[in-house]
């Protein structure tokens, strides 16, 4: 039986043709996702979130190969560096061995995703397809500051509207990891998503970038300039 650890499953099939794919309070309603501001993870002193450049990809890889059942091609990697886009939507999770950003250090995780755009209104979303941690480095914010990340790009890049993913539909774990960082969950799955897991099915979850996302990256801009006068 698969680990129902969030961050065990790949999030996207690659056999299934492109569709739409620390506990916090819940917001009660769409209304209020929309407004909500979640609080921005802190993250351990000797972990940096940075995107990922070429020496970091075949690191990036062994993590993703040691925890998911799906083997990715090597254009997939190979995009990560070559396609300017799905480069500014991946980012990875660096643990150093001294507590500097400048320290050489070890991948322990990503986030890989591309952009998206709706046929029947062209507003922008995000589609994560992969999410990974390994499992030492778990509950200590950084799968939250991997997602943080890629929101903001998101934001400041292409004006997102929403970010969403599949997630395996016995995964209760993983689908209340997302609720709790305000994505919702929808009700139909998603049959025959995962080949290899059984049952086989995949629920979206979903979550609309709205206004509290973008107060957070303002008061996080503000924060950087008064650090830096």
């Amino acid at each position: 039986m698969p680990s129902k650890n969030p961050f065990l499953e790949n999030v996207e099939s690659p056999n299934v043709r492109n569709t739409a794919t620390g506990p916090q309070d819940k917001p009660s309603t769409e209304t209020n996702k929309v407004f909500a501001v979640f609080p921005s993870p802190s993250l351990p002193p000797n972990v940096s979130i940075v995107p990922c450049e070429s020496r970091h990809v075949s690191s990036l890889r062994r993590v993703i190969g040691t925890l998911l059942q799906v083997r990715y091609s090597d254009k997939f990697f190979g995009e990560i560096t070559s396609d300017p886009t799905i480069a500014s939507l991946t980012r990875v999770a660096v643990w150093h061995v001294a507590s500097s950003a400048q320290a050489e250090g070890q991948v322990i995780g990503g986030i890989r995703a591309r952009l998206e755009e709706k046929k029947e209104d062209g507003k922008k979303e995000i589609y994560i397809q992969t999410l990974c941690l390994l499992s030492p480095y778990r509950r200590l914010g950084i799968a939250a500051a991997l997602l943080q990340s890629l929101i903001e790009s998101a934001i400041t890049r292409y004006s997102a509207t929403s970010v969403y993913a599949h997630v395996w539909e016995e995964n209760d774990e993983a689908l209340e990891w997302y609720q709790n960082r305000g994505f919702t969950v929808d009700k139909q799955v998603v049959e025959g998503y995962y080949r290899k897991l059984k049952p086989d099915g995949a629920k979206v979850v979903r979550r609309r970038i709205g206004v509290g996302d973008y107060l957070r990256l303002a008061n996080g801009s503000n924060d950087d300039r008064k650090m830096r006068s």
